[in-house]
């Protein structure tokens, strides 16, 4: 009687862990199709990204760094995106930005603009960090979202006015030249007019 009765208890502990495993499956299973849905649902990013443009010297060099083309189509690519794409591109976007810091082209390789690509570099992989992290936050990667296109937009910025100094320093350099060789010009012919004399 004895055995029968521990048989039958053991029988209706079994029988609970596997009704209560069952359960919990159908839960998690539940709760993974809700996620699956929300993240179909919510955008992560800014749909209205305008990234400043650049002038044209500054395209001319972005030009040759061909890595930057790839990365600021796919920074606008991902803008918005759903939180699996975001997974699927931010991996693809930490790929570029680490060749960005290997590869910077000499007309623009400053301690600024350099410092620039380090900031733009930290923002992705802090937001790649969030979007693969087992607790989502959509407020910390909308925030990352926004770090990371101002970091870029910010580079762009930086590359511009490097640029654009380049630009003045260049022709504040032509015009004291041509000054330089207008007062030759202009001494030398007051000493060929003293030698007449």
């Amino acid at each position: 009687m004895k055995r029968i009765g521990i048989s039958l208890f053991l029988i209706s502990v079994v029988s609970c862990f596997v009704l209560m495993t069952a359960c919990k499956n159908e839960q998690i299973t539940t709760i993974d199709s809700d996620l699956e849905s929300n993240d179909s649902i919510v955008l992560y990013g800014n749909k209205d990204l305008k990234f400043p443009v650049f002038i044209s010297s500054a395209e001319e060099a972005a030009s040759q760094w061909s890595v930057y083309i790839d990365f600021e189509d796919d920074v606008k690519s991902i803008n918005p995106s759903t939180l699996s794409e975001v997974r699927s591109k931010s991996e693809r976007l930490v790929t570029y930005v680490d060749s960005l810091v290997k590869k910077i082209p000499d007309t623009i390789d400053t301690q600024p603009i350099y410092s620039r690509i380090i900031i733009v570099n930290t923002r992705i992989k802090l937001l790649e960090q969030a979007v693969n992290s087992k607790r989502e936050n959509s407020e910390r990667i909308q925030l990352y979202f926004a770090e990371m296109n101002q970091s870029i937009a910010n580079l762009k910025v930086q590359i511009n006015e490097k640029l654009q100094k380049d630009i003045i320093d260049l022709q504040r350099k032509k015009s004291e030249e041509e000054e330089l060789e207008k007062q030759r010009k202009k001494i030398d012919s007051i000493i060929d007019s003293e030698k007449e004399n």
